[in-house]
């Protein structure tokens, strides 16, 4: 699972076998070691009750929920992403994530979901 954040908006992309886990039980989580101190931040996709995608940060953990009907929607369609609404604390985008349209050193795009764009766009 990928985690951008840009400014007020925090972006998760998520890989085939990734998005089949969500459906399947409802979460999905990452972290980041830094160092000998065994500090870590975590990073979580999870399905709730609340009305609306929601974001949660406590004990260095950040929490993105997603109402249960939304998830289940997202995960069984073509719908490519789940986003929260404006106005209810920071942007939160949650997307299928698709094949660079170029290949990249160090990325491996094995399980993730094929590109859309026709095959002779190029991206700069």
């Amino acid at each position: 699972m990928k985690l951008r954040i840009r400014g007020n908006s925090i972006r998760l992309r998520l890989t085939r076998s990734e998005v089949e886990t969500f459906g399947a039980i409802g979460k999905v989580e990452e972290s980041v070691d830094f160092g000998p101190q065994k500090s870590a931040f975590s990073y979580a996709l999870e399905t709730c009750d609340l009305p609306g995608v929601e974001a949660s940060f406590s004990g260095n953990a950040l929490r993105i929920y997603v109402p249960q009907g939304i998830a289940q929607e997202w995960v069984n369609s073509e719908l490519v992403g789940i986003e929260s609404a404006e106005g209810s604390g920071p942007r939160i985008l949650v997307e299928k994530d698709f094949a660079c349209m170029q290949e990249r050193p160090g990325e491996n795009d094995n399980d993730a979901y094929p590109n859309p764009a026709p095959a002779n766009c190029k991206t700069a």
